[in-house]
């Protein structure tokens, strides 16, 4: 009898601990997550930043300083491996992000994020960010807005506006 209770134990327990083991070798986490994470370093934005020239005619230095940004930016996460599809373009005193309509709210925030920390310390402005989801084949939509408070600077705010178009044939009052 005892015997019996050995193995039962024993058949019960080892697969548990393998379990466990396999769990601990696996790699962990999103690969989107990792590739907002590894964002170009602020003095190889700063140094593409200040090489930047006016490339036509009526283009301002801060236009110029701008459209280098804004490249360096988008190129360094469609390089990455896993690539996103992301766009920046200034306009005016914002920035409109420009991400791919299947991606969640949670990491266009972390994009939206790191996009408006680099902007401030490369450029020395604080800009507000619409956050745009992008189809094939339609107009970009605007979805979302990053604001911060005159008051307090590092206290941002993300507020999601999303649109009837959104919902198809649904209609919201």
């Amino acid at each position: 009898m005892r015997r019996k209770g050995v193995i039962i134990s024993s058949v019960a327990i080892i697969p548990c601990f393998g379990l466990f083991f396999w769990n601990s070798q696996q790699p962990g986490g999103d690969p989107v997550v990792g590739v907002i994470e590894r964002q170009p370093t602020h003095e190889a934005i700063l140094t593409s930043v200040k090489q930047a020239q006016p490339s036509y005619t009526g283009e301002t230095l801060e236009q110029a300083k701008q459209r280098v940004f804004g490249e360096v930016f988008k190129n360094h996460y469609r390089q990455a491996n896993p690539s996103t599809a992301i766009g920046v373009r200034f306009v005016g005193e914002k920035i409109r992000l420009f991400i791919p309509a299947r991606m969640e709210p949670w990491v266009s925030d972390r994009f939206a994020h790191k996009l408006w920390h680099n902007a401030q310390s490369v450029l020395g402005k604080k800009y507000r960010i619409e956050i745009c989801e992008t189809y094939i084949g339609l107009a970009p939509v605007k979805i979302g807005e990053l604001t911060y408070t005159e008051g307090t600077p590092d206290t941002l705010r993300i507020a999601y506006t999303f649109s009837k178009q959104h919902f198809g044939r649904i209609t919201i009052p």
